[in-house]
């Protein structure tokens, strides 16, 4: 599931604790595979000696503090869901699956109607968002309205409602992939969004479940007494923000941080490479491994507007959608998404894990792209990262480049392989092994352990962790 937003950009500083800015281009990426390039605006800053650290998403819910819940949230022949830390409850239909988000808030599925893979499902998902100061909920909405203004799209219709005794506002249809139901409501500071999904008007099929659910769960909800959270692991590092995007760059990763806001860019001449909605970039400056193919660099677009661009955009999306909110089942490579803006094949794939980030989720893995069936080497191996947000707003990708010491240090064929590794199969031979060399290198680097890459896979981790991307 991802909606439509629009992107703002335009010369927006980088902030990174109290230091000064100076002017700096990024320089052209040295990479075999085509990037934008339409010509940024950027700021690097040094790194700060004392950082102030971020939280990671919370822990899951845990039962409530209070035993006796509101009567609203007990309803016969339904499940019962209570967030402790949150305060909240709600009654949902027994034939729903539960889940948890990374965040620690729930996801509802229902029972597929349809006979494909990716089956449509009746589902609901819920964020919780402490709100801007003195906001009200009201003007929240008119700004989530707004972003969609001057689009072709059919008019949303609001509707005032009440949920567990507070005004609140029903939204129909919010655009998407297959469009949604969505509930405001503000309460003691906290904005509570509700998604209902798919919209009924475009999919009557789904109309009897998702109705059900949203009666079950609007008419039950209510608040409870909160339970103090548990103290949380801290990100250890230079807290950075810029544009959309903030992050913490973990200590001996790079020496700072530059960011880049990109404008829209389409056209009938323009290769698919150059086409962006616009989008943000941040380098990292001074990256623990240099001359590699691949500049370290961190990308955020518009999801929705992207994929609606670039095909190569909305299959990478989709195939995303299916990895968060498919079945929990082994990522096989052909499973995974692809940078869009390349203009070369991923060969292969190893050390494939989901993660989160602050408000969203995607897959993080090993890989290398080239236009040839290439040696899997230390020059073009590179950490790959693509999510997106829980509200399907924004789509990212972080490329960032990784060694390890089994493989060779580049593709020439006079490259020293280190022992253990895999020998590249003679091209000249009738018939190469290819995808045998492949599956050989993957099964190697997949029995590595996280710390024996360069940098080390978890201190890469930790960085995607502590992103949160916001309008």
């Amino acid at each position: 599931m991802f909606k439509r937003f629009v992107v703002l950009s335009c010369n927006v500083m980088l902030l990174l604790a109290a230091c000064s800015t100076t002017p700096l281009v990024p320089a052209a990426p040295n990479t075999p595979t085509v990037m934008p390039t339409s010509a940024p605006t950027a700021t690097a800053v040094p790194p700060v000696a004392a950082p102030a650290p971020t939280s990671a998403a919370p822990d899951p819910v845990a039962p409530a503090l209070n035993n006796q819940l509101p009567d609203s949230c007990t309803v016969a022949g339904q499940q019962t869901y209570v967030n402790a830390f949150d305060g909240y409850c709600f009654a949902y239909p027994s034939r729903f699956e539960l889940k948890t988000a990374p965040t620690g808030q729930p996801q509802l599925f229902g029972p597929a109607l349809d006979q494909n893979l990716d089956a449509l499902r009746a589902s609901m998902a819920l964020e919780v968002e402490v709100a801007v100061k003195d906001a009200r909920w009201s003007e929240i909405v008119d700004r989530y309205v707004q972003q969609f203004a001057g689009m072709n799209l059919p008019a949303i219709t609001r509707t005032p409602i009440e949920l567990g005794g507070e005004p609140a506002e029903m939204l129909e249809v919010v655009p998407g992939r297959e469009g949604s139901r969505d509930v405001f409501m503000l309460h003691d500071g906290t904005l509570y969004h509700f998604m209902f999904m798919p919209s009924v008007r475009d999919f009557p099929q789904a109309k009897n479940d998702v109705e059900e659910l949203y009666q079950a769960v609007t008419q039950s909800f209510a608040f409870t007494s909160k339970k103090p959270r548990p103290l949380l692991p801290s990100f250890e590092g230079v807290p950075v923000f810029f544009g959309p995007l903030s992050l913490v760059l973990p200590p001996g990763l790079a020496g700072g941080i530059s960011g880049s806001q990109f404008p829209r860019s389409e056209g009938q001449d323009l290769p698919y490479w150059e086409v962006t909605p616009g989008h943000t970039v941040l380098k990292l400056e001074g990256y623990l491994l240099q001359g590699k193919s691949h500049q370290p660099q961190i990308y955020v677009y518009s999801a929705q507007a992207y994929a609606e661009m670039v095909p190569g955009a909305f299959e990478s999306i989709r195939r995303l959608d299916n990895i968060l909110y498919g079945p929990d089942a082994p990522i096989s490579v052909d499973q995974l998404p692809a940078v869009p803006f390349f203009n070369a094949q991923q060969t292969f794939a190893s050390n494939i894990q989901k993660t989160s980030f602050q408000n969203g989720g995607g897959v993080r893995f090993v890989t290398e792209y080239a236009q040839y069936p290439a040696s899997v080497n230390n020059t073009d191996l590179f950490y790959q990262f693509q999510g997106v947000t829980r509200d399907g707003a924004y789509y990212i990708i972080a490329i960032l480049p990784i060694n390890n010491p089994a493989l060779a240090a580049t593709s020439d064929g006079g490259a020293v392989l280190p022992a253990g590794g895999v020998p590249y199969p003679d091209i000249t031979a009738p018939n190469p092994d290819m995808p045998g060399y492949y599956s050989a290198v993957t099964n190697l680097l997949n029995a590595q352990s996280p710390e024996a890459f360069a940098p080390k896979i978890n201190q890469l981790d930790l960085l995607i962790q502590s992103m949160r991307i916001t309008p």
